[in-house]
């Protein structure tokens, strides 16, 4: 390859991550032949996503642009979104808006929801115990391909976030000594923990970790209805039984 004509381009292509590490990988980097099409930041991205519309002869605001960003999942760790899905959403969009400038309301009669967005509104629908709410986005998790191990740990995560701030808040400590210990971003704990552990007392949610072990066995020792058994979790966790 190093004898190669300056005309020639080879393309490697691959489905997963490259990895780094590999003499493959290396050999390039050496040469500096490589070359990485990363997401675009945060500016570049309002940028690009106000002159696409520009060109469509329509405008959009901020505030619409954060909209757009978050409901199609470009930023997802979840979902595999290029600027090529961008550009196909913004074209029927442009195409369905009415006027020149682009409303919230054109954004979501086009867009589906995605995986974070319906990650975020089921664990609210849990913490708040509302338990058509929380079915409802479970299955639409599910639609979406979340995988259910994944939507269980999220359960068990949530219990155990809770079950350790009633533990820890018993103690002598302030509350940022208890979210520095339980890990937790701030936002997290301010507008999630707070404001919702009172819909759970210590004693059910101790009771309930311990159904989540047995459910998490019995998951990985039997060939069980997961989603059936995903429901009824849900359930007793919402209702509190």
């Amino acid at each position: 390859m190093d004898q190669l004509s300056d005309f020639i381009i080879l393309i490697f292509w691959d489905t997963q991550s490259i990895k780094k590490t590999t003499k493959f990988y290396k050999y390039f980097h050496k040469k500096n032949r490589d070359m990485e099409f990363d997401k675009l930041g945060p500016a570049d991205l309002r940028n690009f996503i106000k002159g696409y519309f520009i060109r469509k002869g329509k405008t959009i605001n901020n505030s619409e642009v954060a909209i757009f960003i978050q409901e199609s999942g470009y930023n997802s760790k979840n979902e595999d979104v290029r600027l090529l899905d961008l550009n196909s959403e913004m074209d029927k969009i442009a195409a369905v808006a009415k006027d020149k400038v682009i409303k919230e309301s054109d954004i979501r009669s086009i867009i589906s929801d995605n995986i974070d967005t319906n990650i975020f509104k089921f664990l609210d629908a849990m913490l708040s115990r509302n338990t058509e709410i929380a079915i409802e986005e479970f299955h639409n998790l599910n639609k979406l391909g979340e995988p259910l191990p994944l939507i269980f740990h999220m359960i068990i995560r949530q219990v155990k976030n809770l079950l350790s701030y009633k533990i820890l808040s018993e103690k002598d400590l302030s509350r940022n000594d208890i979210m520095n210990k339980m890990d937790v971003k701030k936002f997290e704990f301010e507008k999630k923990i707070l404001i919702n552990e009172r819909n759970f007392s210590k004693k059910f949610l101790l009771e309930f970790y311990d159904e989540l072990i047995k459910a998490d066995e019995l998951f990985k020792t039997s060939s069980v209805d997961e989603i059936v058994i995903l429901e009824t979790i849900i359930i007793k966790y919402c209702n509190n039984l």
